[in-house]
């Protein structure tokens, strides 16, 4: 799970970064003055030395900080430390809240499965986010659940487990396909870039289909199975299926979503439609269960 102390002191991190920041780059130097900060000038971030009461401008290459350049003074741990604890304070309290319950371990990026438990919870959520637009189903990314969901304290889930699974907060969009698109897209998990390591898309409820690995590539899925609430898919049909940023730009070698120049949403994020439907959904006494697999089929024609 998540380590508690290191996410409160991210989050107080990236608080400071934004309120103080402007100040360090306009004082390029002690006692010289400096171009004003434009687009192409970058802000630098701030770290914030408790002990030491100096904040430090700090690179932040892939994710990771790193120390660079020279300590500001800010007037010692006397003046920092109160701001400091303020912000750790407040990021414990958003990342202790409970969100939903689950009853047992919901495995995604750790799962062995092509469907796996934590991915059909989620893809329900997307598609439930994305009714306001009408949104008939939705495909999850499966890069894009970073962690499991792990049983904890009686099965609460608080925000920082919600974070820790989806901690890049992708917007969601709804896309208008054709049925000939959504089963060139079900067929580009086994081809291009997936051709060597199929990448299983997570399915919401309404959509389900069978393959058959004994095949190859594209042919491995069977076509005339492919339904949505039980019904055939057909070509000409448009179907308003919701998709992460990433898929909906045709990432992942999903290139016909691509194709789609229309598009619905993008104020919901993956994270925020997590938190929704586990608040909706699950309780103590009604807890989110591990789903048996059953939206794919395997089989061998």
């Amino acid at each position: 799970m998540i380590n508690a102390s290191l996410w409160r002191g991210a989050s107080a991190l990236a608080v400071l970064s934004l309120l103080l920041a402007p100040a360090a780059a306009a004082r390029p130097g002690a006692g010289q003055p400096g171009p004003a900060p434009d687009s192409r000038t970058p802000v630098p971030l701030l770290a914030l030395d408790v002990p030491q009461g100096v904040l430090s401008p700090v690179a932040e290459p892939f994710g990771r900080i790193a120390p660079r350049g020279p300590a500001v003074p800010t007037g010692g741990p006397a003046r920092t430390a109160p701001l400091s604890e303020t912000w750790r304070t407040r990021s414990e309290d958003v990342a202790g809240r409970v969100v939903g319950h689950i009853s047992d371990d919901l495995p995604g990026r750790g799962s062995t499965r092509p469907e796996t438990p934590l991915g059909s919870l989620i893809a329900d959520g997307q598609a439930a986010a994305g009714r306001r637009y009408g949104a008939d189903l939705a495909l999850l990314n499966p890069d894009a659940m970073r962690a499991d969901l792990v049983y904890h304290d009686g099965g609460v889930v608080t925000y920082a487990d919600a974070h820790q699974v989806h901690p890049f907060e992708t917007p969601l969009h709804v896309l208008p396909v054709t049925g000939a698109r959504l089963v060139t897209a079900l067929r580009q998990q086994f081809t291009g870039e997936n051709a060597a390591s199929p990448r299983f898309l997570q399915l919401s409820k309404e959509l389900t289909y069978a393959v058959d690995m004994s095949r190859s590539g594209g042919d491995r899925l069977l076509a005339d199975t492919v339904r949505i609430h039980g019904r055939p898919v057909t070509p000409e049909a448009v179907y308003k299926v919701v998709l992460d940023e990433l898929l909906a730009d045709g990432g992942n070698g999903f290139t016909v979503f691509a194709e789609i120049t229309t598009r619905e949403g993008g104020e919901t994020t993956d994270l925020a439609a997590l938190v929704a439907h586990l608040e909706a959904t699950t309780s103590p006494a009604a807890p989110a269960t591990p789903s048996r697999p059953g939206r794919i089929t395997f089989t061998a024609r």
